[in-house]
């Protein structure tokens, strides 16, 4: 265990970046060490949490935060703990897709399982995880005590499960999958067993039934936690490939699988490619079709946001501001570990191996079609509101070129601010 203690200290260390971008007075350390001497009094005398919580939209669902910067920095460093305390760490994104592709290039036979839990942080019962932190005893009381003080404000404002948008919530979700994660990979069938927060994806030998592992997964979540069905469940009987097959020798077709943001494509009986003597399959990889909508969703609202503006020299900059985030590249601060970190098109989807059937092509088509078609009531409004010579300049922007020449661009945190405001 490596728990830090709620000193003032340790508590002002969790004032980050974002939050002087927010506070300039923030940028003053003796402001910071005044805080962090207030939330450690607040900490000791069990006032932890009582600024209250304020609501905001998150996507479809929603999120909650801190109306005090104490109570803030009390969740952060307690979420600290909590990961310090337990091997609950969540794997990177792109990391678990790596891995997957690896995984799927393998000639032999082998069973695809991909799952979905529903509404995962709405669901998770408080009342069994904090019995269970009690009850392991891994945890300091100062840990614990916070935690049932932060369950106790959750109570009265009715917050079901673990509110999104803390910082300890993502802390306490993947504790309460632990035991869920260790009884997938001791499996014996199981072959790889990957995780990114709700989003399930297990390879199994060929031997698993479907109805039966369906059965035995279910068995092992949390009782309060159930699967998705539908087009959020998967499963592919993938079949081996023999050495002595010749390359295209019966019609090429593909396993199809979306996971992560990716559509993988899972050869029937290509390989192109051998390591150490064995072949590989092939494995074709692409944005996923539920992305592309996505992007094509969040390219409108700029649009739409501009229309509905005074169309000034500034909403224009902006309009392209937002057109360049969207297609090209750049650069955000990770507030924990002050790193800085590539993202946008290239960088979100940097495993994609194929042009068959281009999704890019796809983006760009219907960015085109925003300007430039006649076809549609919003491209017409689209025409009205910008000039020939201002939709000439906007149509550089690329999702291929951006992707291919992994177009980079630098924004100011105050403008990056404004410019994903309209995707919130």
């Amino acid at each position: 265990m490596n728990e830090q203690p709620y000193t003032p200290t340790n508590l002002s260390r969790r004032i980050i970046f974002s939050d002087k971008c927010k506070s300039s007075i923030l940028n003053n350390s003796d402001v910071r060490k005044k805080i962090g001497a207030e939330s450690s009094q607040r900490v000791a005398k069990g006032l932890a949490f009582s600024s209250g919580l304020k609501v905001f939209k998150l996507g479809k669902k929603f999120g909650y935060g801190f109306d005090d910067i104490s109570d803030t920095i009390i969740s952060r460093l307690l979420a600290r703990n909590i990961k310090a305390a337990y091997p609950a760490t969540q794997s990177h994104r792109q990391f678990i897709v790596s891995n997957t592709i690896s995984i799927m290039k393998e000639c032999g036979a082998f069973n695809v399982f991909r799952y979905d839990i529903q509404n995962f942080y709405e669901s998770i019962d408080r009342k069994l995880l904090l019995e269970y932190l009690i009850a392991d005893g891994v945890c300091t009381w100062q840990t614990i005590l916070l935690i049932r003080k932060l369950f106790l404000v959750l109570d009265i404002y009715e917050v079901s499960g673990l509110p999104r948008g803390l910082a300890v919530s993502g802390a306490l979700a993947e504790l309460r999958l632990l035991t869920f994660d260790r009884s997938m990979r001791h499996n014996y069938d199981v072959f790889f067993y990957a995780r990114f927060v709700d989003d399930i994806l297990i390879v199994t030998s060929e031997r698993c039934d479907q109805l039966s592992f369906d059965d035995l997964v279910t068995e092992a979540l949390p009782d309060e936690l159930c699967l998705h069905d539908g087009d959020k469940r998967s499963f592919l009987p993938v079949p081996a490939i023999h050495q002595s097959k010749k390359r295209n020798e019966s019609i090429q077709s593909y396993y199809t699988l979306s996971y992560l943001g990716y559509k993988i494509r899972i050869s029937n009986n290509s390989t192109r490619d051998t390591v150490l003597g064995a072949h590989r399959r092939d494995v074709l990889v692409d944005i996923s079709e539920n992305k592309i909508q996505k992007l094509e969703d969040r390219l409108i609202k700029p649009f739409t946001n501009y229309i509905s503006s005074r169309k000034s020299p500034n909403d224009f900059r902006l309009l392209k501001n937002r057109l360049r985030a969207i297609t090209g590249n750049y650069e955000i601060r990770d507030p924990g570990t002050k790193i800085n970190i590539r993202t946008g098109i290239y960088y979100s989807y940097i495993h994609k191996n194929t042009d068959d059937d281009c999704s890019l092509l796809k983006l760009d088509r219907f960015l085109r079609g925003l300007m430039f078609s006649g076809a549609f009531p919003l491209s017409q409004r689209i025409k009205r509101a910008l000039t020939i010579s201002q939709r000439k300049e906007l149509i550089g922007y690329s999702f291929s070129l951006g992707y291919r020449d992994r177009r980079f661009h630098s924004f100011s945190y105050k403008s990056f601010e404004a410019i994903k405001k309209v995707w919130l």
